[in-house]
């Protein structure tokens, strides 16, 4: 096990996307450390993440369950749903 990981190293192990990475630094989701101008994240923090990171589900209603999992899509909108009736 490592102690820290550069971001790319970071998106491999979370399952996420490099830039997902960069994203949730932005929104404060994830914290770097830097070793000089190298910024890191260490494996407490991708742990914490892991661990407290859920997925907005109440935006998404269930199509049903598929060979590859049971998959949403985007819930309409009240306006939308009273307008097409």
């Amino acid at each position: 096990m490592k102690i820290r990981y550069r971001y790319a190293e970071a998106a491999q192990l979370l399952g996420i996307s490099r830039a997902k990475v960069y994203r949730r630094i932005r929104e404060g989701r994830l914290t770097p450390v830097y070793d000089g101008s190298q910024p890191f994240l260490t494996h407490d923090e991708l742990m914490r993440y892991a661990n407290t990171a859920q997925p907005n589900l109440e935006e998404y209603e269930p199509t049903g369950e598929t060979k590859f999992g049971n998959f949403g899509r985007p819930r309409k909108s009240a306006s939308a749903t009273s307008s097409a009736a």
